[in-house]
């Protein structure tokens, strides 16, 4: 087992929890709602491409206000996409609520994520995630301490990188 990844048996559960303890109200789209089309949240806006390669779209959950020092938002990548080389002052906490994903860490190999995996990226660590080639994949990022910069983005990750080759 990996120090920075394990699957805890409430992931959905602490994430229920999660939500529920922000007593947020956040506005959805009047669309198809995330529960008519089977999504645990609604898909939200195009991630920008300038930090992404491939489709993503991110549903801000929790933002920083007067109450919580953290963000939230449901990430959801459709096959292949990816985010670029990035790290978080802070750290960062990703869920993973559906389908099957890449995490690396700068130096480290690639790790397959699936529903359930939790991934506790290191304050300053580079790391980048995203869908694996062949499924989409959504996960919730928890961005503690927003008093700090909460993300300094990098480069695109490689194709060769994204497949895992050193």
């Amino acid at each position: 087992m990996h120090s920075h990844l394990f699957r805890p048996a409430l992931t959905l559960g602490i994430l229920a929890t999660l939500v529920s303890l922000t007593g947020c109200e956040q506005p959805r789209p009047s669309s198809t709602s995330a529960s008519e089309s089977g999504l645990i949240f609604s898909k939200g806006q195009p991630a920008p491409a300038a930090n992404f390669t491939g489709q993503a779209w991110v549903q801000r959950l929790v933002d920083k206000d007067d109450k919580y020092a953290c963000g939230a938002g449901s990430v959801q990548f459709a096959p292949g996409a990816r985010s670029n080389w990035h790290q978080h002052p802070a750290g960062q906490i990703l869920l993973v609520v559906e389908g099957t994903g890449h995490y690396q860490e700068k130096g480290k190999p690639l790790r397959v994520l699936r529903k359930g995996d939790v991934i506790k990226a290191p304050a300053g660590v580079e790391h980048w995630h995203g869908a694996a080639p062949t499924s989409s994949m959504t996960h919730v990022a928890i961005n503690p301490d927003l008093t700090a910069v909460p993300v300094v983005w990098g480069p695109p990750v490689t194709d060769t990188e994204y497949q895992g080759k050193p």
